[in-house]
């Protein structure tokens, strides 16, 4: 496994830090989501697990569009079926040295909450389209962090033809719409990785306003291989065949 540190702007969007280090710490409190059918396989799950607190841990990399975003925070099916909280809309920090969304490194989530995924930007993007999402910027991935970062970047994905010809894929006109970047989705594969990267183990240490999340290790498809050699800090994500 390997660590991938992050620096936390806490001062400038303090209600989403707080919701993402609550994660981090897998401390957050979220309920079951009461539209669920009572008797459905779904919500046996919910009941199951509804006294434990959602966090990263488990959770995966499910989206991967090289050169623009890193989609982390698919939480454990244990926690599918929660209701992520809805926070109050903090503004776009602004930033002397120009920092964005699209900037390389950034980490952001959605503003005003109601989802638990969290995006890396790679790279530094210059159709800044992260910037141009409804997104609040929480910190960066730290430079000694930054090489990781791409090698995740260079993992292998899916990359499906939304439409051809105006047939959308398997004839389903709900792919085309769960394949929108503005939402996540269980059901769109493109830019899926081929390769699984979990959050294995999570460490929040508070250094001013820094916090040390995620770790990974990875497994090559096919046949496993040993995890890459890197001191065991903080937040982990493991990668294993699909």
């Amino acid at each position: 496994s390997r660590p991938l540190r992050i620096e936390l702007y806490g001062d400038d969007a303090p209600a989403s830090v707080a919701f993402f280090s609550a994660l981090c710490a897998g401390t957050l409190r979220a309920p079951c989501d009461a539209a669920l059918d009572y008797e459905s396989t779904a919500a046996d799950v919910c009941r199951e697990n509804v006294g434990r607190d959602v966090g990263y841990v488990g959770s995966q990399c499910w989206r991967l569009v090289p050169g623009r975003r890193i989609d982390f925070g698919r939480v454990d099916s244990a926690f599918s079926s929660r209701i992520p909280p809805v926070l109050a809309s903090e503004r776009r920090p602004e930033y002397e040295n120009g920092l964005t969304a699209s900037s390389a490194g950034a980490v952001s989530m959605r503003r005003g909450g109601g989802a638990f995924e969290f995006t890396v930007s790679p790279s530094d993007d210059k159709n800044s389209f992260l910037a141009k999402e409804d997104l609040v910027l929480l910190g960066r991935v730290t430079e000694d962090s930054m090489p990781f970062l791409k090698e995740i970047e260079n993992f292998p994905t899916r990359k499906d033809i939304v439409t051809v010809g105006g047939v959308p894929p398997l004839g389903d006109a709900s792919l085309v719409r769960a394949c929108d970047f503005t939402a996540p989705s269980r059901t769109c594969a493109q830019f899926k990785p081929l390769v699984r990267i979990i959050v294995v183990g999570i460490s929040v240490e508070p250094l001013g306003a820094s916090v040390e999340p995620l770790e990974a290790s990875v497994e090559s498809l096919g046949s496993p291989v040993e995890p890459l050699v890197a001191p065991a800090e903080p937040l982990g994500a493991s990668a294993e065949p699909q």
